[in-house]
């Protein structure tokens, strides 16, 4: 047997071994993605609560700065910022942006038409201060 074919078995083994380690680290599970569990709009405010952020990420909504998450990557914040239409709004971790839906919100509809003028202010008013009355009007 030949120097050569001694070698070549623990060469095909190691580069076995190699394919075998490259694969399995590049096929770990993914880092979660950043998730929201809830998204509401409540007299005026939208709450927003959410897991799996980077660990103390900035979080912005609609690209302001709105909270921080903790070291587990939970948030939750309360801001005014709402999209215009209520279904496109971005929330972001600096890492992953996603699309978030507002539960009870909708996109503001076309004006209305003018109503009747009010008949309670467009009279005049008839309404005169009364005066302290002086000893001597009496």
């Amino acid at each position: 047997m030949t120097r050569f074919a001694l070698v070549m078995p623990g060469i095909r083994r190691s580069a076995f071994a190699l394919a075998v380690i490259a694969t399995v680290s590049t096929s770990a599970a993914p880092a979660a993605a950043l998730t929201v569990t809830g998204a509401k709009i409540d007299k005026g405010a939208v709450q927003v609560k959410g897991t799996s952020a980077a660990p103390n990420a900035t979080i912005t909504w609609e690209g302001q700065s709105v909270a921080r998450a903790g070291g587990g990557g939970r948030f939750h914040f309360e801001t005014a910022i709402l999209p215009p239409d209520c279904v496109s709004a971005t929330l972001s971790d600096g890492a992953t942006t996603i699309p978030v839906v507002i539960q009870f919100c909708a996109a503001q509809g076309p004006p209305g038409e003018q109503g009747p003028p009010d008949p309670h202010t467009s009279m005049p008013s008839r309404w005169t201060s009364r005066q302290p009355q002086r000893s001597s009007d009496r």
